[in-house]
């Protein structure tokens, strides 16, 4: 009897160590953190890449399909096929693999003046993850509209008060079109010799330009002319041509 009992408990022992040894990968996998994914927003010109990149956390094995789709909230639906190429398939990420992935999109290009276009980029089917934003939005934008900063090369003096100049486009806008500016100091400085202008004009839809002027300080003071400049920072919509302009002030004291 005592036979038995010793040779049931090293049939025990033995037991239980092959299931300790067959269970070291579970054991190992379960101090691992759930996997989660999230897809980022993505832009690119016509001509280029949408590269959306998918963020993880966790180190779980596990996959997840994706699918691009025409069409994104805000912005006139790319074509499918035409402005972009349409994507799909699967992302995998083994056991313990870190790291981020990156869906790249191709983007058509074509020779109209038109808005910026919108497509979208979703996660589907998840298998060993979860899915924590599973949509994002690539935005195509034109490099066929062009604006220009237009301007007369100099004030012809201080009594002008106002300098103006242009933001041209290339063809009539296909929506409203705002071109954001800012000025930089030379030798005239702002606040001293000019004011502070407008930080942005809009170029109405169906239209080619609009207008900023930029007010002048007529001072009394007899000095050499003087320059400042200024520059388109970005447009809403389409690509910047001629981005900077170099004003300058004729004294007249």
């Amino acid at each position: 009897m005592r036979r038995t009992v010793r040779h049931m408990a090293v049939i025990g022992l033995t037991a239980s160590v092959a299931l300790v040894a067959s269970g070291a990968p579970g054991a190992a996998e379960g101090t691992c953190d759930p996997r989660n994914v999230s897809v980022l927003n993505a832009s690119a010109q016509e001509g280029g890449v949408l590269n959306f990149r998918v963020t993880t956390s966790g180190c779980a094995g596990a996959t997840v399909e994706y699918q691009t789709a025409s069409g994104a909230l805000g912005y006139p639906a790319a074509t499918s096929g035409g402005d972009f190429s349409p994507k799909s398939g699967q992302l995998s990420w083994a056991p313990g693999e870190a790291g981020d992935k990156t869906i790249s999109v191709d983007v058509g290009d074509d020779f109209s003046a038109e808005p910026d276009e919108g497509m979208t980029l979703s996660l589907h089917t998840p298998d060993g993850l979860t899915i924590v934003d599973g949509s994002a939005r690539g935005v195509i934008v034109d490099n066929d509209l062009v604006v220009d900063l237009l301007s007369e090369p100099f004030c012809p003096d201080e009594p002008c008060l106002t300098c103006r100049m242009v933001a041209q486009a290339n063809a009539p806008v296909p929506r409203d079109t705002t071109v954001y500016f800012e000025t930089r100091d030379g030798t005239a400085m702002i606040g001293a010799d000019f004011v502070a202008p407008a930080t942005s004009v809009v170029i109405p839809r169906g239209a080619t330009r609009a207008d900023l002027g930029i007010r002048l300080v007529n001072d009394t003071v007899s000095e050499p002319d003087e320059h400042f400049t200024v520059a388109i920072r970005k447009l809403s919509a389409g690509r910047v041509g001629i981005a900077t302009v170099t004003v300058r002030i004729i004294d007249d004291d």
